[in-house]
């Protein structure tokens, strides 16, 4: 039984002796002296002074009975408006629920669809040293995309700028027939010309990176003397010269819909009366928010590592919810890219096979 129900009942138990009290005084000296001397003979004097008894102790136990009912009734009706009120808030909470359940299902589903419609071209120098093109969409898009994060930041971070791609292949097709003939094999073993060759077309792969992200030798002067975050946030932002139209609505819509999460948990947590209450809200949250995260693939949380290190919205609701807990450090496109101070809290078991 409820707390109030039982003081309640208390208060009717109380009334209910008292009442009893008075009837049984009543009947008592109705029966006894002074007021009944047992001769039957009825005395007017006896009865008046019996009346003023009644009416002094007896009326008084009847006062206080009315008091202890008023009192009574009037907190039941005080407990009957405030189970009333906390009926209308908690219809009003599920409804508030609803509605964003609602929204944040949609939401979900369209964030998925801005993923299918995804479509990027991956461009790349094939082992020939001609021109390859890739043409991909949805979840593997964003694989090829953090192939060219690596790319980028293998540009940045050669001992010199090796300058834009030579599209008419004249400098370099003359020096690899110059390997040839240098390095003519003399046994089945003989690698020298391969690995020179590999030299070459290492430095041809980041001409044609800087060629197609925009890299001068400015940029690269600049980018060479900086490291860990700095060097990251300038990787990624050659990166999205490139895949902004791809990837820049993706990572906006992902951001509103944190953000949804957390402008309803902070309304939830202003009407939220105990501390228990608050914690289930806070529970409740960040099952929305894992369930946003169980949609995405492990390359699609590594490049979000990336963009959340270059925006400080972004990350803060990644470190709030801890979006990134189940991305393991090994799925960055370098180990060596996971900085512990950024509060991500990665796992450093492997998920997917490497980048």
């Amino acid at each position: 039984m409820p707390r109030n129900k039982q003081i309640s009942s208390i208060w009717e138990k109380i009334a209910c002796i008292i009442i009893v009290i008075g009837v049984l005084t009543i009947i008592y000296f109705m029966c006894c002296s002074p007021f009944n001397d047992g001769s039957k003979v009825r005395n007017p004097e006896l009865f008046g002074l019996f009346g003023d008894f009644i009416g002094g102790f007896v009326g008084s136990l009847f006062a206080i009975v009315s008091i202890i009912l008023l009192y009574a009734t009037l907190k039941a009706q005080r407990m009957a408006m405030n189970s009333q009120n906390e009926d209308i808030a908690f219809q009003h909470r599920l409804l508030s629920q609803e509605r964003f359940e609602t929204t944040f299902f949609n939401l979900l589903e369209f964030q998925q669809q801005i993923l299918n419609n995804i479509r990027i071209k991956y461009l790349y120098i094939t082992d020939n040293f001609n021109e390859g093109m890739i043409e991909e969409e949805g979840v593997n898009a964003f694989q090829f995309i953090l192939k060219d994060f690596r790319h980028i930041e293998e540009s940045l971070k050669t001992k010199s700028y090796c300058g834009k791609y030579d599209a008419e292949k004249k400098e370099w097709e003359e020096e690899i027939a110059y390997i040839y003939e240098e390095y003519p094999p003399e046994h089945e073993y003989d690698r020298r010309a391969e690995i020179e060759k590999d030299r070459v077309w290492n430095t041809v792969s980041r001409q044609y990176t800087n060629s197609i992200f925009g890299i001068n030798q400015e940029h690269w002067r600049q980018a060479h003397a900086r490291t860990g975050k700095h060097l990251l946030a300038t990787t990624y932002y050659f990166l999205c010269k490139k895949y902004h139209n791809a990837t820049g609505h993706y990572f906006r819509h992902l951001y509103h819909i944190l953000k949804y999460i957390y402008q309803y948990e902070l309304r939830s947590l202003e009407m939220a009366k105990n501390i228990r209450d608050k914690s289930h809200i806070k529970e409740q949250c960040k099952t929305y928010a894992e369930l946003a995260q169980a949609q995405m693939s492990a390359y699609e949380l590594a490049l979000l590592y990336y963009n959340s290190l270059c925006y400080p919205k972004m990350a803060e609701l990644v470190r709030h919810y801890g979006f990134l807990e189940n991305l393991a450090v090994s799925d960055l496109v370098r180990p060596e890219h996971y900085l512990a101070g950024e509060g991500f809290n990665l796992k450093k078991q492997r998920m997917n096979p490497d980048l």
